[in-house]
């Protein structure tokens, strides 16, 4: 269930963190602890391992992947 709640609301809630323009280290750690925070709210510890997992692991490009992603944006225009 934390999961499930996490991975509904962290998109919009990432967005917003998104917004404050803190550096890309600080943002994702903002950002784990917010989908750590709605886990343990619906489903206690495990919500919140779970969830950080998630965010961790499936929502947040990694630096390579960011990298990839500007270069194939860049050939493509």
């Amino acid at each position: 269930m934390g999961v499930a709640a996490s991975s509904a609301l962290m998109p919009d809630i990432a967005e917003q963190i998104k917004k404050l323009g803190l550096p890309a280290a600080v943002e994702s750690a903002v950002s784990l602890a917010a989908a750590s925070a709605i886990g343990t709210a619906v489903e206690g510890g495990a919500g919140a391992v779970s969830a950080y997992n998630v965010d961790l692991n499936n929502r947040q490009a990694s630096p390579p992947e960011i990298q990839k992603i500007k270069l194939l944006n860049c050939t493509e225009n």
